[in-house]
């Protein structure tokens, strides 16, 4: 198997997340809680990104509730700056995607 770097879409399906309790690094304490995602990029099924999910990229980490995100939600990425030097990859809900195409939440 050859390892390399492989573009890829900025849009993906929610797969797994979690809520840490307590964050794992004290940095993000201020931020919590918080939403950490694993999403399938579209066309690489094999692959999972990590990444907060945020309302925007203004908005910033712990902008989305758990009570507002499903598996299977569409998400595009975004940049959250967390410093003029440290920004960090981040998954915004994709408004585009219509509820009726969404899972059911229990």
């Amino acid at each position: 198997m050859e390892l390399g770097w492989q573009e890829c879409a900025p849009t993906g399906q929610l797969w797994s997340y979690v809520v840490p309790h307590p964050p794992l690094l004290p940095a993000f304490a201020p931020l919590a809680p918080y939403i950490v995602g694993l999403i399938i990029p579209d066309g690489l099924p094999g692959i999972r990104m990590v990444g907060a999910i945020v309302a925007s990229a203004e908005e910033g980490i712990g902008s989305v509730a758990p009570a507002e995100i499903a598996i299977g939600d569409r998400m595009r990425l975004t940049f959250v700056r967390l410093a003029e030097d440290v920004a960090l990859p981040c998954w915004v809900p994709d408004a585009a995607c219509a509820p009726s195409e969404r899972e059911e939440k229990p």
